[in-house]
């Protein structure tokens, strides 16, 4: 098992490396296949101590403020600047002063300083419940885990996991 992005795992399959990877992107190779597993939703988080936990900015205010992001590749990072763009947001136009490639890493980044960032809901509510963290009211579309497939067939094992995610 490996944990990478999803442009690395797409990458993989389409290379033949891998049989399947569990990915939170979308997918840009055309001859990966994907299965939705879960619904996702991305939060604006920031520590209770930022401006934006007490004023919550309009899209157009987000490049007000320091980023840590995920990195180029990463599902989450793609969905945030898909997101930027139908705002009219150039990705440029933010000062990312940290890029990571743990969701949990940047969360601790952002809970002690003045930076943002948009992460999973799942990887922050426990953060948010503990009041470590704030949810800026700025939503995001709801986006997908998914299996994406390559054209390896999948062992035994493989399949008896594929299995079991897609019926729990």
């Amino acid at each position: 098992m490996t944990i990478s992005n999803t442009e690395e795992i797409c990458a993989q399959l389409s290379a033949g490396t891998i049989s399947f990877g569990l990915i939170e992107g979308a997918v840009s190779v055309p001859s990966l296949k994907t299965e939705i597993l879960a619904h996702d939703q991305l939060l604006l988080v920031v520590s209770p101590e930022h401006d934006w936990a007490r004023c919550p900015p309009s899209p157009a205010r987000l490049g007000e403020t320091r980023w840590v992001l995920r990195e180029k590749g990463s599902g989450t990072r793609s969905s945030f600047e898909t997101s930027l763009t139908a705002w009219g947001i150039a990705v440029d136009s933010l000062d990312i002063v940290m890029q990571l490639t743990s969701n949990e890493a940047i969360a601790a980044m952002v809970s002690t300083g003045d930076a943002a960032t948009v992460l999973s809901a799942s990887v922050v509510s426990g953060l948010i419940e503990n009041s470590l963290l704030c949810s800026v009211a700025i939503p995001f579309p709801e986006r997908h885990f998914s299996i994406a497939l390559g054209s390896r067939s999948l062992s035994p094992a493989e399949a008896a996991f594929r299995s079991f995610l897609r019926n729990g």
